[in-house]
C-alpha cells in the first residue's frame, strides 16, 4: 500500500499541531490565579501607602503638639471635628490649616502636608485627669499630666461601613491602626 503525504493516516502518526482544549483551559486557570494574586498584592500595597500617609501626618501632629506644649505649657485642643472637612471617600484633597476642628484652627499647630491627603485629622487635648470620652485601645486612661490624642480617619473601602483609623496619644509612643484597609 502506498501512502500519500496528505493522507489521514500520515497525519495521525505525524507531529500534532496546536493545543488541546484541556491544555488551554489549564493555562487560562493559571493565568487567572496569577492575576488574582497580583491584584490582591497591588491593593495591599496601595492601602499600605495610604496608611503610611496617615502615620506620617499623625507623627507631624505629635511633634507640633510637643512644640505647642513647650510654648504654652499645655497641648492644643483643636477639637473633634475631622479636617479637612471637604475630604470624601476615595478622594484626595489639599490640607487646610484654616480648618476649624471645633475649638481652634489647625494653623495654631503649624502642621503642613506635602501634596494632597486622603485622611481627615482631629486632635483633642486637656488638663490632667481622665480624658472625657477618649479611649486608647480598649481601656480608658487616667493621667496626672496634660494629654492629647491625635486621630486620623478615612474610608479606604467604600464597600464596608468601617473606617480605617490611625491613633496616637501623649500617653505612649505607639501608633494604633484600627480596621486597616477598611
Amino acid at each position: 500500500m502506498i501512502r500519500r503525504a496528505g493522507s489521514k493516516r500520515a497525519g495521525a502518526r505525524g507531529s500534532r499541531r496546536g493545543f488541546t482544549l484541556v491544555e488551554l483551559m489549564i493555562t487560562i486557570v493559571i493565568v487567572g490565579v496569577l492575576s488574582l494574586l497580583a491584584i490582591s498584592g497591588y491593593r495591599k500595597m496601595i492601602v499600605g501607602g495610604k496608611i503610611t500617609e496617615a502615620q506620617n501626618m499623625v507623627m507631624s501632629i505629635r511633634a507640633a503638639q510637643e512644640t505647642y506644649f513647650l510654648q504654652h505649657q499645655g497641648y492644643a485642643n483643636v477639637g473633634t471635628t475631622l479636617c479637612p472637612t471637604a475630604a470624601a471617600p476615595g478622594k484626595r484633597v489639599q490640607w487646610d490649616p484654616s480648618c476649624n476642628g471645633g475649638n481652634m484652627v489647625w494653623r495654631a499647630l503649624d502642621v503642613h502636608a506635602h501634596g494632597q491627603i486622603e485622611f481627615q485629622y482631629a486632635t483633642q487635648a486637656g488638663p490632667p485627669g481622665v480624658p472625657n470620652g477618649v479611649f486608647v485601645g480598649l481601656t480608658q486612661v487616667n493621667t496626672t499630666k496634660p494629654w492629647y490624642v491625635v486621630t486620623a480617619e478615612a474610608d479606604l473601602d467604600p464597600n464596608t461601613p468601617a473606617k480605617t483609623q490611625v491613633v496616637a496619644t501623649s500617653f505612649n509612643t505607639q501608633l494604633f491602626v484600627n480596621n486597616e484597609g477598611q
